[in-house]
């Protein structure tokens, strides 16, 4: 009963981390170029 508590809790916090991840990068790539340099320098 409990482990299904927290699975689903579990999933739950996993949307919302996506959610804001996803739009920490659009506000990123909306203020330019800065971010992909940004990216190709940390990939490198």
């Amino acid at each position: 009963m409990q482990q299904g508590f927290l699975r689903q809790r579990g999933v739950a916090f996993a949307h919302l981390s996506v959610g804001w991840a996803v739009r920490l990068l659009c506000n990123k790539v909306q203020s330019g170029e800065k971010f992909m340099l940004l990216w190709e320098s940390s990939v490198v």
